[in-house]
């Protein structure tokens, strides 16, 4: 039986058409009651906060994914580190669909400024959404032109030596924020025992979420400081000073070097 056209034409239009791209979501806020309904079921979840480094998002160097690369020698994607992308919030232009097609079905040459374009006006694309989500702040981690993926394949481990912090729902139960603390506890030692490569560690903080009544708002205290395996409650008089060099982007770098691991302070954007 012969193949109706329009399957043929569909088959040949997909060799050329970049193939589906990945994403993850992050916001530049933690505060929104709206997200918090939305995202952590009323208020029973938790929110991570993350410190990116040099505007980035490592994929852990214990569960390094190297499914995560491009179909395209020439799209700006590395599958190593991922760049922060902020969300911009308005129209999205549309772009041609026929550009990456061969001179002969395109009917010009595809210049590598062309190319160039094209792949800064798909970033646009990955990077734009409706006004009426501008509340959310979003950031986004993406592969703009992925291989093929299987759900397992889709996972993106990230490197937990940036986790800065965990922001209990304030209708969490005491029973999964002990958990909670268990794991921080066990990552906050970990992070340091660990030797692969160089690295950047700071503390981990714990926050509380509460409604203030007065402002109609969600209210965040810090409640916990998570030091190399130590936790120190923010009723300690080493608590302040530890929390301020927390808050102004204080770290470790460990640096290994012929003569051994070097440490040294330094402050993160």
């Amino acid at each position: 039986m012969a193949t109706p056209l329009a399957e043929i034409l569909r088959n040949k239009i997909s060799t050329y058409l970049p193939s589906e791209g990945c994403s993850v979501s992050f916001s530049k806020t933690y505060q929104n009651a709206l997200m918090w309904s939305h995202y952590t079921g009323k208020h029973e979840g938790f929110c991570l906060l993350f410190r990116s480094i040099d505007g980035h998002i490592n994929q852990s160097p214990l569960n390094y994914n190297s499914s995560f690369k491009t179909s395209q020698q020439d799209s700006p994607c590395n599958n190593r580190n991922f760049k922060v992308h902020d969300v911009q919030y308005g129209v999205r232009q549309s772009i041609d669909g026929f550009t990456l097609f061969p001179k002969r079905v395109y009917g010009e040459e595809f210049s590598s400024e062309d190319h160039k374009l094209y792949w800064e006006n798909i970033e646009k694309l990955y990077l734009t959404k409706s006004v009426c989500w501008e509340y959310e702040q979003e950031a986004r981690l993406y592969t703009p032109a992925g291989s093929a993926l299987s759900p397992i394949d889709r996972i993106f481990h990230y490197d937990s030596n940036q986790i800065a912090g965990v922001i209990y729902g304030m209708r969490m139960t005491e029973d999964n924020k002990k958990i909670i603390r268990e794991i921080l506890l066990r990552k906050s030692k970990e992070r340091y025992i660990r030797s692969e490569g160089n690295r950047i560690l700071f503390n981990i903080i714990s926050f509380e979420a509460k409604f203030d009544d007065n402002q109609h708002s969600i209210s965040i205290t810090p409640s916990e400081i998570f030091d190399c395996g130590e936790a120190i409650k923010a009723i300690s008089s080493e608590f302040t000073e530890k929390f301020t060099s927390w808050s102004n982007g204080e770290a470790l770098y460990f640096q290994h070097t012929e003569k051994g691991t070097s440490c040294k302070k330094i402050t993160l954007d």
